[in-house]
């Protein structure tokens, strides 16, 4: 097969099958069906597990009867090596024994051989829904490992809710929340965050937060007292909220020491379950003279219908088992279908015969006569995409979780840096303080940024980072200063792919530190001239006592004696700490 201009949409696909001539056959019909395809066949699973060592492949298609090692048996190879490889069983020899073996090995998809070229249509669907669904669920997992660095490795109390009847529903926290507040993950999940950690003489406060959040409100670093594993303690309460108001997240720091040395706590779960499903596909066909529709096996399966049953499929029948919001669209698109040949692709709600939604991919194109004139056919196919769009919705929830919280990251900012040392996300407060967006550092690296020598340090750090190493350094900037903490993302467990860096200001406190070493010294040089004063008087004294304890007897010497040494115990200074 000669190679094709690379592109960055394309699907690769590895096809063993004993027989090549049909295999090339197959190749041909689906790289015309999908000019995204780009196929290998192999004669045996020997050779296909040769293949997937030295390539890399989105899915593998298999016949079932292959010599020496049959389809399934190979299935169960890739399954040891790549457990999340889309896998099709494409076989002549089909029966429920085989599709049971399949299942049970976890293949993706089982179609069998037929005769028309229909087929490789319908293969085509199964391995395009197959590699979409594989795709989206890797993007969902590395938003999530994004967001759990985030969200874990911080050393603030952080904790989302959720509100119920006007509770905020704690739905998770991070470490630095469990060691602060001395609550395990366990125990205060699914429980009101107020019953927990607001004392009873500030609940009016709380509910007085609680509705302004839930109108959408932002706190502006708010003053609240909150119970904890070491009592009453003084916070900074932040937040960063919902769009709709139905929850957000509670950024908590600890400001109880602040007027002693006005020092922050050191910034510092799986959110989403994947479950995946076998997909299935189904074939219909709908005569546009009399309106008759037919259905293979997998259509009445997806419709959780019985093909034995009393339902007849007809344009008017099939359209009543969708949502009412998604006739309207059905009816347009197969309209355009009979009458300009106009082929269509829908994604719409299927409600089933047992009241469930589902949501389904629809495909369809005309079907000419033998003269190539007039439309007598609509054929295609309907997909089960139900998993995928819960997976996209997940998706968009978790870039908003990780938006709100890194774009409301209080006093500080937060980067995601590649393996190439450029920006690809930058977010937090301290931008807007110095004029920064997050356009002018996304795809940008340290040194396009960023004055030299700071670039330099920090190109340093993420290097260590990248070299699995966490660092933390304070930095200037702007006039401001940093504590800055750079930390590996955690990737699949092979190489890392990403660090994060979170700069917080801490410019307060190195001030605050500075102004009590200056007042520490001063103390010292007042000690030391007040203990000198006195010290030389004293002396003399001592030494006239005991020339008069030489001139004569007295015991009243020894009782000045006595008493000049209890004065001069109470008259030492020290310098007070």
């Amino acid at each position: 097969m000669t190679p094709r201009e690379e592109r960055t949409d394309t699907i690769r696909v590895l096809h063993a099958d004993d027989d090549l001539e049909f295999a090339e056959m197959a190749t041909t019909f689906l790289e015309r069906e999908n000019d995204r395809f780009d196929t290998e066949t192999v004669a045996s699973a020997s050779d296909g597990l040769t293949h997937l060592a030295h390539s890399t492949f989105d899915c593998v298609i298999s016949d079932y009867d292959m010599p020496i090692q049959d389809g399934i048996e190979f299935l169960k190879s890739v399954r040891d090596n790549y457990p999340e490889l889309p896998f099709i069983l494409f076989t002549g020899k089909g029966s429920e024994k085989v599709a049971s073996e399949a299942i049970s090995a976890g293949v993706t998809d089982y179609l069998q051989k037929s005769s028309g070229t229909e087929q490789y249509e319908l293969l085509a669907h199964r391995i395009t829904n197959a590699v979409e669904q594989s795709q989206a669920q890797r993007r969902v997992q590395k938003e999530q490992q994004r967001f759990r660095t985030l969200f874990d490795r911080l050393s603030q109390p952080i904790v989302e809710v959720q509100y119920k009847n006007s509770e905020p529903i704690v739905t998770q926290v991070n470490s630095a929340f469990e060691g602060v507040f001395g609550y395990e993950s366990e125990s205060i999940v699914g429980d009101s965050l107020d019953t927990h950690i607001v004392p009873d003489d500030r609940i009016d406060e709380a509910e007085a937060i609680n509705q302004h959040v839930r109108s959408g409100g932002r706190l502006e670093s708010r003053e609240v007292i909150r119970e904890t594993a070491d009592g009453l303690r003084k916070f900074l309460i932040q937040n960063a909220v919902y769009d709709d108001g139905a929850g957000g997240f509670a950024i908590y720091t600890d400001i109880t020491d602040r007027r002693d040395r006005e020092e922050t706590l050191e910034r510092n779960r799986d959110l989403l379950r994947h479950t995946e499903q076998l997909a299935t596909v189904g074939g219909w066909e709908a005569d546009v003279e009399t309106g008759e529709v037919s259905w293979t096996q997998g259509a009445y399966a997806i419709h959780d219908l019985d093909p034995a049953g009393e339902f007849e499929p007809s344009i008017e029948t099939v359209m009543e088992l969708y949502h009412p919001d998604d006739q309207a669209t059905i009816q347009q698109a197969v309209e355009k279908c009979r009458t300009q040949g106009k082929a269509c692709e829908l994604d719409v709600r299927l409600m089933t015969a047992e009241d469930e939604q589902k949501w389904v991919s629809m495909t369809g194109e005309a079907i000419y006569d033998d003269d190539g004139d007039d439309i007598t056919k609509i054929r295609g196919a309907v997909c089960d995409i139900t998993d995928i769009q819960a997976q996209k919705q997940e998706l968009v929830k978790l870039k908003q979780q990780y938006q709100t919280l890194a774009e409301n990251f209080p006093d500080g900012a937060v980067y995601l840096i590649d393996d190439s040392l450029e920006y690809i996300r930058a977010r937090g407060e301290a931008l807007e303080r110095s004029d920064l967006s997050p356009a002018d550092i996304e795809g940008h690296s340290p040194h396009d940024v960023f004055p030299d020598e700071l670039a330099d340090e920090a190109c340093n750090h993420y290097e260590r980072a990248f070299n699995g190493e966490t660092v933390t350094a304070e930095q200037e900037y702007d006039g401001e200063r940093y504590r800055v903490q750079v930390t590996p993302v955690d990737g699949d467990g092979t190489e890392i792919r990403y660090v994060m860096a979170v700069a917080q200001d801490i410019t307060q406190y190195v001030e605050d530190r500075r102004e009590l070493q200056r007042q520490n010294k001063q103390l010292d040089e007042f000690a030391s001239v007040v203990s000198h004063d006195l010290r030389n008087p004293l002396s003399v004294a001592q030494g006239n006592l005991g020339l008069l304890r030489e001139d004569c007897e007295s015991g009243r010497i020894d009782k000045i004696d006595s008493d000049g040494r209890t004065n001069r115990r109470s008259s030492h200074v020290s310098p007070c700490r």
